[in-house]
This record gives structure tokens, sequence and C-alpha cells, in this order.
């Protein structure tokens, strides 16, 4: 295997090709660099196998050696050297395709025959997997994968038989797994216009394969199945070493992993890493949490490897509350006509969602299905429902679960509910200025005591001019404005079956029932009790 060593320091150099040459065959030195660009001159001309670099270098450092690796020179295989502390370099290299990393300080003979022994194989098996893959229909044991599979989706339903048949299963498999430090992955597969097999069956077959491989590889244990379409399981044992965190093992895995299908296979990936635990009931809940991560990454586009743990849990309690005083708050606005600030409201929580990232896409979703019910109610109690719009008010769900992203549900909500609130203001009358301020003012607090005199305050205009002001724009008193807003909040809260009549009267602004329902008979020639049995007659 022919080695390049790059590092801007000759001391470095030197003391690295004594080293290797320590470890002897199949491992040969054939040339030496003191920066990247060199060393892209050097593999131009002669025949490198494996890339042994520093990170910080002059001209190009390790990280733009890499990326060109890639592009020029994608069979070129690369070791990172780094020092302590610089662990987030060493990450970043690993995502540009480095096979792994080592300390500088920490580097023995017997540590680095290690790790070029697992690069070789790594490499071995790169040579040899286009044909092998061409060639896997033939040779892989589809029965043996087909029953691997059925047990362990079982397994993943928690059922106590199949725990009780775990390690007999997975002597039966040979698959190395044990139950202690065990590991999920959920991987997430986007198949591109460079995916390389076509057939369904097949791709599924090889993807399997390669998994398994890598996790042999890597850390001799482990094996994976397909969950659904485009969603694969890994299951890996995984402990911490001297050299490496249990962490920085399984973001080395699942990066391989990703690595190795979009090198085999064409195939873009992101995964979703679970906690690990100490026992197999707890399988559904690693699943489970492996998904929400894998989830949490495709929902807001983030990077392609994400741990469970690194995601932000809000307390649900909190969490609730927040939501009721936002669509109790959205719903005010949206009622008084107050469509500006109702959008700006909108747009300030999805600015918050985006930055903080501390909602599921299932709870996102959850409150935009309200936030569009809500606009369409008022469509529908202002009697401008359209076909069109009904139609949305019975597919809202639908719609808001197609938006895959974040970016794509937070375009299509405010654009819809940018139209809802067009409807509003293009087929509410208009009144004059102080008029609209007088009418919002009234929406927002007729469940208060609100005097004639208050309100032409509140408008900054006399008593007597705001009285004259307000019929001849609306066509009623002010009382009868206030009255009507009242019955039509009665009439919602009368679809509560369970609500006393003296309690909605109070809510509504009243402190004596009786003299509610004379007003409400008087609006509907109906009394509230025989209005509630209609709508339930009538199936509203």
């Amino acid at each position: 295997m022919n080695i390049l060593i790059v590092d801007d320091e000759p001391i470095i150099r030197q003391w690295f090709a004594m080293t290797i040459e320590k470890i002897g065959s199949p491992y040969r030195i054939v040339g030496e660099a003191g920066n990247g660009v060199e060393a892209l001159q050097f593999c131009q001309q002669q025949q490198v196998d494996l890339v042994v670099t520093d990170i910080k270098m002059p001209q190009m450092d390790g990280i733009d050696l890499l990326k060109q690796l890639q592009q020029e020179h994608p069979h070129v295989r690369s070791l990172i050297l780094s020092s302590y502390g610089e662990f987030e370099y060493a990450a970043e290299a690993l995502k540009h395709g480095a096979s792994d990393y080592l300390l500088k300080a920490e580097v023995t003979t017997d540590s680095l025959r290690e790790s070029f022994d697992k690069i070789r194989r790594v490499w071995m098996l790169e040579h040899h997997k286009i044909k092998e893959v061409d060639q896997l229909k033939g040779f892989v044991n589809e029965n043996q994968v087909s029953l691997r599979s059925v047990y362990l989706l079982k397994l993943f339903e928690g059922k106590p038989n199949e725990l009780e048949q775990f390690h007999k299963q997975m002597s039966y498999f040979q698959v190395s797994l044990s139950e202690k430090q065990l590991t999920l992955f959920a991987v997430g597969i986007n198949l591109g216009e460079h995916v390389k097999i076509k057939e369904r069956e097949l791709r599924n077959l090889a993807i399997i394969n390669i998994i398994d491989e890598t996790l042999k590889d890597e850390e001799g244990n482990g094996c994976s199945f397909s969950f659904d379409d485009n969603l694969f399981v890994a299951l890996l044992n995984v402990e911490q070493t001297s050299t490496k965190t249990q962490r920085e093992r399984l973001f080395l895995n699942a990066n391989q992993i990703s690595n190795h299908l979009n090198r085999f296979l064409g195939i873009t990936s992101s995964i979703g890493i679970s906690r690990t635990y100490h026992t197999l009931t707890q399988i559904p809940v690693q699943w489970s949490e492996a998904k929400e991560a894998l989830q949490h990454r495709m929902f807001y586009g983030e990077r392609s490897i994400v741990f469970y743990l690194e995601l932000h849990h809000t307390d649900r309690k909190v969490a609730q509350q927040d939501v009721k005083t936002f669509l109790s708050e959205f719903a005010r606005r949206v009622d008084a006509g107050d469509t500006l600030q109702a959008l700006e409201q909108l747009r300030l929580f999805f600015q918050e969602i985006e930055w903080r990232k501390h909602w599921s896409d299932k709870q996102v979703k959850a409150v935009c299905v309200e936030l569009i019910i809500i606009c369409l109610q008022r469509l529908r109690n202002l009697e401008l429902l359209t076909e069109e719009s009904a139609a949305l008010y019975e597919n809202v769900h639908i719609h808001i679960q197609q938006q895959v992203t974040f970016a794509a549900l937070k375009l299509w909500v405010t654009e819809k509910a940018q139209h809802l609130m067009g409807v509003f203001d293009n087929n509410l009358r208009k009144y004059c200025e102080p008029v609209m301020q007088a009418c919002s003012y009234i929406k927002q607090h007729y469940q208060e005591e609100i005097s004639l005199q208050q309100l032409a305050g509140h408008v900054h205009l006399s008593r007597t001019y705001f009285c004259e002001l307000f019929k001849k724009e609306t066509e009623i008193s002010f009382n009868d404005y206030l009255t009507e807003i009242r019955m039509e909040k009665a009439k919602e809260l009368l679809k509560n079956k369970d609500l006393k009549i003296g309690t909605l009267a109070e809510i509504i602004g009243y402190s004596n029932a009786s003299y509610f329902i004379k007003l409400f008979r008087k609006s509907t020639n109906l009394s509230p009790l025989e209005y509630r049995e209609h709508l339930y007659q009538s199936g509203k």
C-alpha cells in the first residue's frame, strides 16, 4: 500500500516515516509533501493509495486537501493526524472522506498498524465492491437476510418471546451482537439521479450488505435490515477506548456508512443515532429516539448525522401552555380583523422555531393545522367560505403532512394565511380609522364592561361626536354592535354542551344570566338551550 506523508514540519515527517518503516510490509512510503498543494501534485504524478496528513498547514490545509482528493482522486484513502482539542476539525475531515484520525501525541507502532490495517481492509473492499455489487444477487443468501429482517422487526415490537431468543437468533444468523452497549442507527436514504442500482430489491440488499460490512470492519459486530421504504436500521455495540470516546466512535461509524453508500451506490443518506442502552427491552424506545433524530435532521435540513441527545427537548407542559397562549392571541387578532398583526405574529413564530429548533416536526405541524383552521373558521363565520376554502378545511391535515421540510411548511402556511387574510380584508366593510379602531377594541374586550365614554376616549373623540360617527358608519348603535359581537361568541360557546348557561353569560360579559337569555332570544328567536339543541340535531 503506497503512502504519502503530508506535514509542514520536516521533523514530523521524518519521525512518521521511521514509525511506518517499523511496521513494514505491505506499507511503504512513496513520498513526502509539506502542504496540500504539493500533495496534490505528487498524487497526479505517482500512484498513491493512502495520504497521511496534518490538518493545519500553509497554502492548503488538510481539510481542503481532502476535498480536492475526493474530487480528483476519489480512490485515495486518507488518515488525519490531529492535536489535542482539534476533534472539531477531525470531525470535519471525516465528513470529507477521511478514513480515520489519530492524535499525534498518542501515535505508537501498534496504534498506527491497527489504523493502517483497518484502512487497508476498506481500501481492498473498495477495489472489489463494484464487482461484488454486480454479482450480489448470485451469492447473497436472500432467504437468510429476509429471515433476519423478520426476526428483528418482531424484536423491535418488544415481544417477550423474541427478546428471549435474541442470543440464539444472533448465533443462527452468524451476527456478533450483544444487548450490552447497544446503539441504533436510523439510516434514511435519498435516491438521487446518480444511484447505481435501479432495481429496488437488489438495491436494498446492496445497502444492507454495505452497512453490515462497514460495521464489521469498524467494530467487528453489528447488522442491519430494511425497516421501510428508504429507511434502514443498524444495530451495533460500541464501547469507549483509550483513544476515542464512545460518541466519537459512533460518529465515525455513521460517517463511514454514509461515505460507503455514496461511494459504492451513489446514494446520499442521513443518520439518526439513539442513546446507548444495556437491555433489549429498551429497543422500541431506542428506535423511536433514532427516528426522531433522523426526522429532526430531515425536517430542519441540518447536517447528515444527528445524535438524539443533541436534540432540544422542552418541558411539554410549558410548551403546551405556550402553544395555547399563542393560538389564543392569534385567534383574537384574526377575529378582530387585525390581519397585519396576526401575520407578524405568525412570522415571529416561525422565526423562533427556525432559530431554536426545539420542537419536533409533529409539534410544529400540529400548531400549523390549528393556525389555518382559525383562519378558515373566521371565513366560515363571515359566510365567506368558498368551495376551494371548504375543500382546504376538510383536508388541511393532509396538506400540512405533505410538507416534508420546515422551509416548505413555513412557505405553505404563510402563503395560505396571507391569502385567507386577504379575503378578510377584501370582503369586510371598511370604516373610517376611528370606527375601525373602535370595532377592533370591542372585539378584543367584549367580555368586559365597555361604556360609550370609554370607547370614545380610546379613539380620542368626544362622546357625542363618536356616537354619531359610529352609527353613521356601521348603521347600528354602539350597544347593538357590542350585543351582536357577544351573541356571535355565545353561539360558538353553545357548541360545548357541558358549559352552563350562567357560566357562558359571565364569559361573554353578562353578570345577569336572565338578561343574557332575553337578549339571545331577541337575536335568534330561540333560547340558548333551544339553540344548543338545534345545533346537535343538525349535526353542527
